[in-house]
């Protein structure tokens, strides 16, 4: 018989099961699929709710690890992020573990395995998380291995338990966006740029998530530019992809709630005309901002109101020429007059990306207004490609 390293592993991780035995040597983690940018979301249950997703222009969705739901998945050029049967805790099972990456690991949808969810807050200890990863490498997982953090600034316990960090925060309307951007940015600080760091972003209504919150505010879904203003805060600090959570939630489903769905859907064709720019390098440029005022310099989490990002486009698409781009996005509520010095080179009028109308730059300063949650993206710099 002709065994291969992968079911070698899997064969001497079955015997550790029946002998008791721990972890041996666990193999080293995989990234993810190279040039592949992951826009999913979560509440995925049925091969019906794959061809909605598939319809609103999603091309990854986070459900279980069956055979029916990853058949459906690939034959609707879907990726899986699935779970491996188990989640990393106490009750963790090595034995659902491995029979479940042996069965699926091979699947061409499944993109990569869910083994935890908010850790920190579900109190799951770091040691526990660290064993379940683990043992998933030496069951011979192939494909990377991803938990999702609350709270990021507890990441760092985690990081070395997981391929690719997620970060689930939900701020509308109790917390302001910047919250959210805020957190996404403390993520990117803990993996640094080895492992990919996507985020997740609310797109349901926490009235539907029962008696969470004792709150005296009405509770509500994201508004069409707060959804928009969380996805462009992801873009600027560094995401891999995104998630947007969630489809259906309990007795909710965004497809009977319109406001939601024509947000989500909208958002969702924009980020697929904007691709090559998501997928984008950062890169670092000497520059300096002005707020229109020190009161308009920092925003609730005590960042700049204004967040940006230089970002280089080397294949684009008709909507997204290659070159380079400032992207700025203002994650507070005020009207804010902004101003960023250009990289050296750069045009003496740079076009909007989506408006017709182009900036003037004036001794190496570009200016503009933004309003509430507004962003711009300005590009390509140097105007000639």
């Amino acid at each position: 018989m002709n065994w291969t390293a992968t079911k070698m592993k899997q064969l001497t991780a079955l015997i550790a099961i029946w002998c008791g035995f721990g972890v041996l040597h666990p193999i080293p983690s995989v990234s993810g699929e190279t040039g592949f940018y992951p826009i999913g979301a979560y509440g995925v249950s049925s091969v019906e709710d794959l061809h909605f997703a598939k319809r609103i222009g999603l091309n990854t969705v986070r459900c279980g690890a069956g055979k029916e739901l990853l058949d459906a998945a690939k034959e609707l050029d879907l990726k899986v992020l699935a779970t491996p049967g188990t989640t990393a805790g106490e009750g963790f099972s090595r034995e659902k573990a491995l029979r479940t990456v042996i069965r699926f690991d091979h699947h061409q949808a499944l993109w990569a395995w869910y083994l935890v969810d908010e850790p920190s807050l579900n109190r799951v200890s770091p040691r526990h998380v660290k064993e379940a990863y683990d043992w998933m490498k030496y069951a011979g997982a192939e494909k990377p291995i991803s938990i999702v953090m609350y709270r990021s600034g507890r990441a760092d316990r985690y990081a070395d338990s997981t391929d690719i960090l997620l970060v689930d925060r939900y701020p509308i309307p109790w917390m302001p966006v910047a919250n959210f951007a805020k957190h996404i940015n403390n993520g990117r600080l803990v993996v640094g740029n080895e492992k990919p760091l996507i985020p997740i972003i609310q797109s349901f209504n926490w009235e539907n998530a029962g008696a969470v919150f004792d709150l005296d505010i009405p509770l509500r879904p994201p508004r069409y530019d707060e959804l928009r203003c969380m996805t462009y805060c992801s873009l600027v600090k560094g995401a891999n992809g995104l998630f947007f959570y969630a489809l259906k939630q309990g007795d909710w489903d965004i497809r009977n709630d319109p406001g939601p769905l024509a947000s989500l859907k909208a958002v969702l064709q924009e980020v697929r005309e904007r691709l090559p720019l998501f997928k984008g390098e950062h890169r670092w440029w000497p520059h300096y901002e002005r707020f229109g005022g020190s009161e308009n310099r920092f925003n609730e989490a005590l960042n700049a109101t204004i967040a940006s990002a230089l970002i280089h486009v080397e294949r684009g698409n008709d909507t997204v020429r290659p070159g380079d781009y400032i992207v700025a996005v203002n994650t507070t509520k005020k009207a804010i007059s902004y101003s960023v010095t250009v990289p050296k080179g750069s045009a003496p009028v740079i076009p909007v990306l989506g408006e017709e109308r182009a900036v003037k730059t004036e001794e190496g300063w570009l200016k503009d207004r933004f309003g509430r949650y507004e962003l711009r993206v300005y590009g390509p710099l140097n105007g000639t490609r």
